[in-house]
């Protein structure tokens, strides 16, 4: 998922990632890093879990 589905601008200076002092913006880059952005299949909704449990395979 490419950082423009967050809607977020990622500041970068001499090659590193400026973490933001807004809290709001500071959570949604931090989660997106940890990998807490899941983009729904069927609306391409961006949302931001609270939990990484994988799903159980269907068999």
């Amino acid at each position: 998922m490419a950082k423009e589905k967050l809607n977020q601008d990622f500041e970068i200076k001499e090659g590193k990632l400026v973490i933001p002092c807004n809290k709001d913006k500071m959570k949604a880059i931090l989660g997106f890093l940890d990998e807490e952005a899941y983009q729904g299949p069927f609306t391409n909704t961006v949302y931001l879990a609270n939990s990484k449990r994988k799903m159980k395979t269907l068999n």
